[in-house]
């Protein structure tokens, strides 16, 4: 089966969306380079991993903090699973959840919480609760010139904490295929500690946390708990992917 996808010269930024969400089955396998940055003023990553999609049964989710804590969470034929490092013991411990479980959506810093989502999900879900516009387009292009990606602004229409207030996506006019998405959260949300050194996690009470996961939403706002400034999923080139790849047991080493 082969879908065909026809847009106008000029189509609106919901039909862009709209043909990049048509076009998920037909892509294929794809990784995205994940960056998370706590504020604006400290450019150091909070997070940094890779997103590894084939389709809506199997995803890989790899991501390490700053401090060194590594998380993988895979989805398959049977289910969500999860592999986190378990400390000086050196043996990690393999949870599978199980189709109705899910894999935890947040991952709790101490004084941040970053969401853990994949980039088909979030473009899904982007109609329900955004105005989408088209951002700063690319110039003409010239005859034999590589196709320069189209951009899209999505703005949230109600104030949500724990949600971005603007999501901006770079597709491919060719194959629709989301090639970038930055997601941001209000400026200034957060100031570091007097004396807090790049890659430490303020617990609510002072404390260095050791990061956990959350299944149910944090409430942001109260406790000292923040969003980071930005998320954003970078299309990167990849090696073709093992048949056993988004199975736990063969990244349990």
């Amino acid at each position: 089966l082969i879908s065909v996808f026809v847009l106008s010269r000029n189509p609106s930024a919901v039909a862009i969306i709209n043909s990049a969400i048509e076009a998920l089955p037909e892509v294929g396998d794809r990784r995205y380079q994940v960056l998370a940055q706590i504020d604006a003023d400290n450019r150091q990553a909070a997070l940094v991993g890779n997103l590894d999609i084939r389709d809506r049964e199997h995803l890989l989710l790899q991501v390490t903090t700053a401090d060194g804590y590594r998380l993988v969470m895979g989805r398959n034929a049977d289910g969500d699973w999860l592999l986190q490092d378990a400390g000086e013991a050196n043996q990690n411990h393999i949870e599978h959840l199980g189709k109705q479980t899910g894999w935890p959506s947040w991952l709790d810093l101490g004084a941040h919480a970053i969401l853990l989502d994949s980039v088909d999900n979030l473009l899904t879900h982007l109609r329900q609760d955004y105005d989408l516009v088209h951002g700063e387009q690319p110039a003409a292009e010239n005859a034999g010139s590589v196709p320069v990606p189209m951009q899209i602004t999505a703005l949230r229409r109600s104030r949500d904490p724990a949600a971005a207030q603007r999501i901006d996506l770079w597709i491919d006019q060719h194959s629709h295929l989301v090639e970038r998405m930055e997601l941001h959260w209000p400026a200034h949300r957060h100031q570091e500690q007097s004396g807090q050194h790049p890659g430490q996690h303020q617990g609510l009470h002072g404390q260095h946390s050791t990061p956990h996961l959350r299944h149910v939403r944090p409430d942001f706002g109260s406790k000292g708990l923040h969003t980071p400034h930005s998320l954003s999923f970078k299309l990167v080139e990849h090696s073709p992917f093992a048949p056993d790849w988004f199975e736990a047991e063969s990244h349990n080493k």
